[in-house]
């Protein structure tokens, strides 16, 4: 078991793996790997890891779901079928300010700091 856990192995994704026709020792690597018991017969680790591999498939559709939800709602927003008394209610983004102006001063400290004296162009060979 420490053998799996310290080398760094990822789970196989789910929807590479079918536990019907897996042998035993394929059944506990990916059940240990996804830290489940790994004990019985193979009949028992075949519904152990369907049911591993179910609730990833619904991990995943949760986190499918508020996505697809989001682009729903960002297509509302860009339709332009609202009312009149909703375009008022809508907050415009501002462009983005300029940068703050530099002082006189700072700006040539930092220039002296970054000029070179002399700019020269190094060529290496390999």
């Amino acid at each position: 078991k420490p053998e799996i856990e310290q080398s760094g192995e990822t789970p196989t994704h789910y929807s590479e793996l079918n536990p019907d026709s897996m042998k035993v020792k394929d059944l506990k690597r990916e059940l240990l790997l996804r830290t489940a018991d790994c004990s019985g017969l193979k009949s028992v680790l075949v519904e152990r890891l369907k049911e591993v591999i179910e609730k990833e498939k619904n991990e995943d559709k949760e986190k499918i779901e508020p996505v697809a939800d989001q682009e729903t709602e960002a297509e509302n927003i860009t339709n332009d079928d609202t009312k009149p008394e909703e375009k008022d209610s809508i907050i415009e983004l501002e462009a983005p300010s300029e940068p703050p102006e530099i002082p006189e001063h700072e700006r040539k400290h930092l220039e002296k700091i970054y000029k070179l004296d002399n700019p020269r162009i190094i060529a290496l060979s390999n």
